[in-house]
């Protein structure tokens, strides 16, 4: 892949190596490798070359499941208010 800005996932590309999602993902292979591993994302292997393909579809519905909603939580925010006040001084 070349170091160029990130763009997006061709839409009629439905599988991807694990290099091509790493990059568009910006995660490691070997992250996801390890994701792999422990069952926790749905691949599929070529027989011959024992190359792991990745359908994009369930790789992004799987990142969609590990969205973090950030929530109300005033001990966050008085250590945020705290930060931002000790770096303006």
């Amino acid at each position: 892949m070349s170091t160029t800005a990130r763009a997006e996932i061709p839409e009629n590309k439905d599988y991807v190596s694990v290099r091509e999602a790493a990059w568009w993902s910006s995660m490691s292979e070997k992250t996801i490798r390890n994701i792999i591993r422990n069952d926790a994302l749905p691949h599929y292997r070529n027989g011959g070359s024992g190359k792991i393909l990745l359908r994009w579809p369930d790789f992004v519905a799987w990142m969609e499941r590990r969205k973090v909603q950030l929530k109300h939580d005033d001990h966050l925010l008085r250590i945020l208010k705290k930060s931002a006040l000790t770096t303006r001084s």
